[in-house]
């Protein structure tokens, strides 16, 4: 109640009036009085229940002014600073901010500087405070106005404790971070626990990596713990062994057991079962010493072995941890056995480049686009190129075309076949080598790329070259020897019989016509000796000669024309071979008969060669898709395996001194040009049997005639021919000849008598030989064509053999006759030349 003056007191001379006014004022300052005590008396209870219900909350409330001062605080205080400041008037912000860590005190000032700005914006800050215990702990502060009508503001605020989902969100991107780390390529099992205890000794966590022992043991392979913990361990116990028994410790047994992280408190009994027995005495003095009384332990798996243990230890982690650590210890597991592969792949490549360099042969490695991707020293040494300066390089740059071909088609299949291709490479320097070239898939880096072993056999070409023009020389030789037998058989013949129809001519001409054509057949027998040894010279892929052939026939005419040794020879000694054929439908065929016709003229001789006691050979034929099969089957002595693999090789034989080796090597060379295969296959003592395949038309491209079309025709009866050969005889023969079909012909005995008579004369058809003395009959037909475009020409020679119809034509003529010649060939020859004629 208002205590009222006196002297205040209206007197009795006052007015009424005033006097009731008076009174009235008391009246209401005495109700005044009374709202004012209600009024704290109403405060005093809302302060009451204000403290009742913050007691119970997990959060700091407090209260600041206008001007930031703290002005109450309740709530959580003490759960979470650990006291309760005595606030008996408003506590300044340079007072209260100094509880908060120094790099957040900043964003705190800024805060307070823009009160109402900050709660408009309504965003919490993230601060650490200082506790009681002197840690720092993370709050989150969030503020609001009280009362937004009053003339003095008041802002309420709420602090919550954050501290353990920080420590966990801060676990988490550690471990992240660190993940990522060890997941890098390259590292070694060092680096990768290096970065893993420097990982969690940044959030303050102490740590042990240990791989599982024998009987119990594990071999401790990191930790990260504090300097002073392990000084004083050391003090306490010596040095630390790497070697720890943990059977004994029960949070290490279910980690292992289950595969599941386990949590558990460090308490003097954990210490006792770490020790051995007799230090176990220092369980208590150790536990005193670790602070950090909380752990987990995560065993490190992959697949379905586990490798060992991390233990982590720190006061900041709880069971929540416990599968963060876990899926960071199956990262560490991960991490560290891709480090042990790439530790033994990197000796492997070590080991396989030690080998790679060693290898006398050429190794290249080609990726799928055709680079070089690596290269030995010896491939070095072929190409003439360093190794930096071959990689990467274009590989089918150094190899000929039948190499770029086989390399090609290797690198368009996904998964090529081993092949073998030789091939000429060109060094550096510009020599050119002779190589084979192996090729077999290889990864290269995961990708399917290409080995090619490259070796070197320069030498050995030239050493197999001089060895067959060595043999070649002796086995013409023999040839020549037995030419020249045959050649005396055959004068004698010819010698007889002429001899007799001399002194028949005039008695009895029939007779003498008898003679003559045996002298006729005699000559023939001879040009066909002359063009065995030609045959020699013909040129393995040359198929110009090709022409139209009857297969039937061929092989007839084979088997006829040596009757006389399966048959007659081998009657006069009682032995029979009978010689049966099985021919289908065979189909049209292009080809070079008389070749063919000496394949199987061989093969039948040498199928009688291995039946010395008689026996019988089949010759079968026939057609099967675009393919003829001829068959030779013999019931002879067989081939062993190691004769199977050499009998096609130049100068192999088993007939001793009797073969000379090449003749099932020039089978095959005339097979292979007549775009077919030759296989052989035998049994020792049960037979030989070679299987021959040719391509029919149809599955032929078109072959080139054999004729040569002339570049002028002739359609006179008469003509003016000029005869050039250095031999009389040939030039009287020519002469007679082309006189009885009414010609008139001019005589020129060499090269340069025949240049001159062309300078001077004109002709309608030219006969030349083809090798003269001083100028030779390719000189003639040049000067001919260029005197006379057009003329007809033909060329005469005893090498008509070896020359095809394309090298004919390039010599610029039209018909080719060959010596020794008949006069039906000198005919043919004209029609060739003069199809007018």
């Amino acid at each position: 109640m208002l205590a009222l003056n006196p002297e205040a007191t209206p007197s009795a001379n006052e007015s009424g009036p005033d006097r009731e006014r008076l009174a009235e004022l008391e009246k209401r300052l005495i109700k005044i009085e009374q709202e004012n005590t209600l009024l704290k008396s109403q405060m005093a209870l809302a302060n009451d229940e204000l403290d009742a219900l913050t007691e119970n909350l997990l959060d700091i409330v407090f209260f600041l002014d206008g001007k930031g001062n703290l002005c109450r605080i309740a709530g959580n205080v003490i759960g979470i600073l650990g006291t309760v400041p005595q606030i008996h008037r408003p506590v300044s912000p340079e007072q209260w901010l100094a509880y908060f860590a120094i790099d957040d005190r900043a964003v705190l000032k800024q805060a307070i500087a823009d009160l109402p700005a900050f709660h408009k914006n309504n965003q919490p800050l993230r601060v650490r405070v200082r506790d009681q215990a002197d840690e720092y702990r993370w709050l989150e502060i969030s503020l609001h106005r009280t009362d937004a009508t009053a003339s003095t503001p008041l802002y309420s605020g709420v602090a919550r404790d954050i501290t353990e989902n920080h420590q966990y969100a801060q676990l988490m991107d550690t471990l992240n971070k660190a993940a990522s780390r060890i997941r890098q390529p390259g590292l070694s099992q060092e680096g990768v626990l290096h970065i893993v205890t420097d990982e969690l000794r940044a959030i303050e966590m102490n740590s042990v990596v240990a791989f599982i022992k024998p009987e119990g043991l594990f071999q401790v392979e990191a930790f990260s713990m504090s300097t002073s913990y392990v000084t004083a361990v050391q003090s306490l116990l010596g040095q630390l062994s790497r070697t720890v028994n943990l059977s004994q410790l029960r949070p290490i047994q279910d980690a292992i057991r289950t595969r599941k992280a386990q949590y558990f408190e460090v308490t003097i009994d954990v210490v006792r079962a770490i020790l051995n027995p007799e230090k176990r005495r220092w369980a208590g003095a150790l536990s005193g010493m670790l602070t950090e009384k909380h752990a987990i332990c995560a065993p490190m798996v992959t697949g379905d072995i586990v490798h060992g243990i991390l233990c982590v230890l720190s006061n900041h982690l709880n069971s929540r941890s416990a599968p963060a650590i876990a899926a960071f210890a199956n990262q560490t597991a991960i991490a560290l056995e891709n480090a042990e592969l790439i530790s033994q792949l990197a000796d492997s490549e070590q080991r396989y480049r030690r080998i790679f360099e060693a290898v006398t042969e050429g190794l290249v490695l080609i990726d799928s686009r055709g680079r070089i991707s690596s290269a030995n020293h010896a491939a070095c040494l072929l190409f003439g190129y360093g190794q930096n300066e071959l990689i990467r390089l274009d590989a089918l740059d150094f190899f000929d075309e039948k190499a770029v071909a086989a390399i090609s088609q290797a690198l368009d299949q996904p998964m090529p076949e081993p092949f073998k291709v030789q091939s000429r490479i060109i060094q550096r320097i510009g020599k050119t080598l002779e190589v084979e070239i192996d090729g077999t898939l290889f990864f290269v880096q995961d990708r399917p790329g290409l080995l090619l072993t490259i070796r070197d056999i320069t030498e050995r070409i030239e050493s197999e070259k001089a060895l067959m023009h060595s043999e070649k020389l002796r086995a013409l030789g023999q040839m020549a020897g037995g030419v020249a037998h045959d050649f005396n058989n055959l004068l004698h013949v010819i010698q007889g019989f002429t001899s007799l129809a001399t002194s028949e001519l005039t008695e009895d001409p029939q007779s003498a016509l008898a003679d003559l054509e045996r002298v006729l057949k005699a000559s023939d027998d001879a040009a066909e000796a002359v063009r065995r040894l030609q045959s020699l010279y013909r040129k393995a892929d040359d198929q110009s000669d090709f022409g139209p052939i009857d297969l039937t026939e061929i092989i007839s005419d084979a088997i006829d024309l040596n009757s006389p040794r399966w048959k007659d020879e081998y009657q006069q000694q009682g032995k029979t071979i009978h010689i049966s054929t099985e021919i289908g439908e065979i189909p049209p065929m292009r080809g070079n008969g008389s070749e063919l016709r000496r394949v199987f003229g061989n093969l039948i001789i040498n199928a009688i060669d291995a039946m010395p006691e008689g026996g019988s050979i089949l010759v079968k034929a026939e057609a099967k898709d675009d393919q003829c099969f001829v068959i030779f089957a013999d019931t002879g002595c067989g081939m062993t395996k190691e004769q199977l693999e050499h009998v096609f090789e130049p100068f192999y034989t088993t007939k001793g001194l009797a073969g000379s080796g090449l003749g099932l090597t020039m089978s095959k060379r005339i097979i292979e040009r007549h775009g077919g295969k030759i296989a052989v296959d035998g049994i020792p003592g049960q037979g030989t049997t070679f299987t021959i395949t040719l391509p029919t038309d149809a599955s032929r491209s078109a072959l080139p005639s054999v004729l040569i079309e002339p570049d002028m025709a002739v359609t006179t009866s008469q003509l003016r021919v000029l005869v050039v050969d250095d031999d009389p005889s040939i030039r009287t023969i020519m002469t007679r000849f082309l006189l009885t079909r009414g010609h008139h012909v001019v005589h020129a005995g060499d090269g340069r008598q025949a240049l001159e008579t062309l300078a001077k004369e004109t002709f309608d058809l030219v006969i030349t030989d083809l090798g003269m003395p001083d100028v030779s009959g390719r000189r003639v037909v040049q000067v001919a064509r260029e005197l006379q475009p057009g003329i007809p020409i033909i060329l005469s020679t005893g090498w008509g053999d070896s020359i095809t119809p394309a090298q004919l034509k390039e010599l610029g003529a039209n018909a080719l006759l060959s010596k020794p010649f008949s006069i039906s060939d000198l005919s043919v020859a004209l029609k060739r030349a003069l199809p007018g004629d």
